[in-house]
């Protein structure tokens, strides 16, 4: 049976890293203190972290085919910084769950980023809309469309 349990966690880990191709990653630091950075709920802004080095960043940005995802590191956050992301607090120990992540302004994505994960244009926004939000014990992670 233990052999059966191993065999299908393998193939899931597996399945799961052939479907989705991550190309080009960068570390970031990412602002949740409102549209117009004033202190409230929502994105306010994206910068690559100090001279590329993931350690400074809380936050990691990946090219997956076109699509921009936001893999927010839980452990560099502090719980208000928690709390901006979500808008509610949210248990350390959650099993893996969907939710969505609403922005209802458009956000301008910096060009430098562009260019650091070998997008195609030099200029994206993020639209106002609704996305994909996966909710782990370890991270945020939201997947844009790009405009």
């Amino acid at each position: 049976m233990k052999i059966i349990n191993f065999l299908f966690l393998f193939y899931s880990f597996f399945a799961f890293s052939q479907g989705e191709k991550l190309t080009d990653s960068i570390s970031v630091v990412t602002s949740f203190n409102g549209r117009h950075c004033d202190g409230k709920h929502g994105l306010c802004d994206i910068t690559i972290s100090e001279e590329g080095k993931k350690e400074s960043g809380n936050a990691s940005l990946y090219n997956n085919n076109g699509k921009l995802k936001l893999v927010i590191h839980r452990n560099k956050l502090s719980n208000t910084e928690e709390y901006k992301v979500m808008g509610k607090r949210i248990s350390k120990f959650v099993q893996e769950k969907e939710s969505i992540y609403t922005i209802d302004y458009d956000f301008e994505l910096d060009s430098n980023i562009s260019n650091r994960l070998k997008l195609k244009n030099k200029t994206y926004t993020i639209l106002r809309g609704r996305y994909p939000l996966i909710i782990t014990n370890d991270a945020f992670i939201i997947t844009f469309k790009l405009e």
